[in-house]
């Protein structure tokens, strides 16, 4: 876990050689490597933790935070993509507050993560929080009209 939080790609290729290696423990603040690589903003990182077939990309935090909503969380495009493309995101998984990655998106008011999300097609825009309001919701409370009218158009 140390060398992913401090961002050692090169040790973590020699770490992930190892066959012993579990790769989805958590420390104890119950982070994973993965969503530990998403909070340090490291691509190289979790491209090399993504390419690991025992990966478990769905795995969350104590908040029940997965890298997918870490990653809308942070504004991280880049890395959102990545997750989406993965064969096993679960894409409406949600955290602590009852809120999926498009809940992240729209709180940062972020139109190309809002888009990448429903560009998957899995996408449950009828989710709600634990405040029972859905994204939609959120998004005209906070007039993200551009949001608004991605998410009127899919529901």
């Amino acid at each position: 876990m140390r060398a992913v939080i401090k961002g050692r790609k090169e040790m973590v290729e020699k770490l992930l050689e190892s066959s012993d290696i579990k790769i989805n423990n958590v420390n104890t603040s119950g982070s994973s490597a993965l969503t530990l690589a998403v909070e340090g903003r490291n691509t190289r990182i979790v491209e090399l933790l993504l390419a690991r077939k025992d990966i478990d990309i769905n795995q969350s935090s104590k908040d029940r935070e997965t890298a997918l909503i870490l990653a809308a969380k942070y504004r991280r495009f880049d890395l959102a993509a990545m997750f989406v493309k993965h064969k096993n995101i679960a894409i409406n998984r949600v955290d602590r507050l009852g809120e999926t990655a498009l809940f992240k998106a729209v709180y940062n008011r972020d139109l190309s993560i809002s888009r990448l999300l429903v560009k998957n097609g899995n996408i449950d825009i009828t989710q709600k929080n634990k405040n029972n309001h859905t994204a939609l919701d959120i998004a005209m409370d906070m007039k993200v009209n551009d949001i608004v009218a991605l998410l009127k158009k899919i529901g």
